[in-house]
């Protein structure tokens, strides 16, 4: 499996996504399974982006659910809404609720965040 590339990345900024990515890697218990092109990405990302690199850090499994196909598409509001209304289906009461909702802005935030600091973003 690829790894990210932290050396081409300017010699000041490698240590802390060196250090975020390391960290991830032991929450995931292992290299998480993502596509080399965002692992190509993701060096740039992390040393630009303290909460995208400490949010993935925490939750690998965003990470890998992004990799998915959302870091590198683009989003209609149609789209928004049917993700976040497959989230609250099974909602049952409000501190679900309030659960889900920052998951889903967790999630976004960290997919709009790195979609601009990768090109992505129209």
């Amino acid at each position: 499996m690829a790894m990210p590339d932290f050396d081409s990345l300017p010699e000041s900024l490698r240590d802390t996504p060196r250090t975020r990515w390391a960290a991830l890697c032991e929450r995931a218990e292992g290299v998480p399974d993502v596509p080399d092109a965002v692992l190509a990405e993701l060096p740039r990302v992390f040393a630009c982006s303290d909460f995208v690199a400490t949010t993935c850090e925490r939750h690998p499994d965003l990470l890998v659910d992004l990799a998915g196909g959302d870091l590198h598409a683009a989003c209609t509001l149609d789209a928004y809404r049917a993700r976040l209304a497959a989230r609250l289906a099974s909602v049952e009461d409000e501190t679900g609720l309030l659960r889900e909702l920052r998951r889903f802005r967790r999630r976004e935030m960290v997919r709009i965040v790195w979609r601009d600091i990768a090109g992505h973003a129209q």
